[in-house]
């Protein structure tokens, strides 16, 4: 018993150490005042030293208690912060002919991407749907020779997954189309935009711009990460 507890003691650091050798001198010093009412000047000075170094080591120990905790604190941060994968890097892409018999080799593409970067069901079946009307209007109007490419790029950015479609067909903004009046008797109503506003109403966000000779689509799908 008194080895372990020699061996205890020993592996302590200097400040607790100190701690408990001083709160043994505090207790010795109670004993002589309160139970041998031995009390001068001198025991009274001495109490009070020890009650001093006392109080000191006690704040050494916070003070040391209180680093180490930071220390761990910070490490576990910065471990945090390099473990993380920034999401830029999460980057597919793929090149079709603008065909609409290519359209299951997108939706597995899709699907597939979706399905790595845990994407919910429901996003997935919304972003399906404007992917093939997006890729059909490219396939019919785009390009007035057979041949024309699509490049098909995706990318997660937080809870924001994103899909550009890029074709070097005819410059077109199918986002200047006029809102269809879907309240309109079907007789009434102008042929063609349905898709286009389907496909707004389906996403967060499309975007069109036209750079370095390509039609870029770009559509932006909030997400609810699946575990």
């Amino acid at each position: 018993m008194i080895n372990a507890l020699c061996l205890w003691f020993n592996r302590q650091s200097l400040s607790f150490k100190f701690c408990i050798l001083s709160c043994g001198l505090f207790v010795l010093f109670c004993v002589i005042f309160f139970i041998f009412k031995n009390v001068n000047v001198f025991n009274a000075l001495a109490l009070f030293g020890v009650f001093i170094l006392f109080v000191i080591s006690v704040c050494l120990i916070c003070r040391q208690t209180n680093s180490h905790s930071s220390g761990i604190g910070k490490e576990k941060k910065q471990t945090t912060t390099h473990a993380k994968i920034p999401d830029s890097a999460s980057i597919s892409s793929l090149t079709l002919e603008a065909n609409n018999k290519n359209l299951p080799q997108l939706f597995d593409f899709l699907t597939g991407d979706m399905n790595r970067k845990s994407v919910d069901k429901e996003t997935q079946f919304k972003l399906i749907m404007v992917a093939e009307e997006i890729f059909s209007n490219i396939a019919q109007y785009a390009y007035a020779q057979p041949g024309g490419t699509v490049d098909i790029t995706t990318r997660l950015l937080a809870d924001d997954y994103i899909v550009c479609f890029a074709d070097e067909g005819k410059k077109f903004n199918p986002l200047k189309n006029k809102t269809p009046n879907i309240k309109a008797d079907i007789k009434h109503r102008n042929i063609g935009g349905l898709g286009v506003f389907l496909s707004k109403k389906l996403s967060n966000k499309i975007e069109y711009t036209h750079q370095n000779g390509q039609n870029i689509l770009t559509v932006h799908m909030k997400i609810n990460k699946t575990n």
